[in-house]
C-alpha cells in the first residue's frame, strides 16, 4: 500500500469518519508525519473473514 492509500484507509473507517473535524485532522496529521518518518516500503494489509452456517433445528 502506498501512503496516500494507507491515508486513504484510515480516513475511510467508520471510527475516524465520526470523529470531531478538529480531532479528526490531528490523528490524520499524525498518521501521514509517521508515515513520513518512517516512509515504509511496503505494507501488507490482511483481510481475515469467517463465515458460518446455522445447522437444521
Amino acid at each position: 500500500m502506498t501512503a496516500g492509500e494507507v491515508m486513504d484507509m484510515v480516513a475511510s473507517r467508520s471510527y475516524v469518519i465520526t470523529l470531531e473535524p478538529a480531532t479528526r485532522q490531528e490523528l490524520l496529521g499524525r498518521v501521514r508525519a509517521l508515515l513520513d518518518a518512517k516512509r515504509p516500503r511496503e505494507m501488507p494489509y490482511v483481510t481475515e473473514c469467517y463465515r458460518a452456517e446455522l445447522g437444521a433445528w
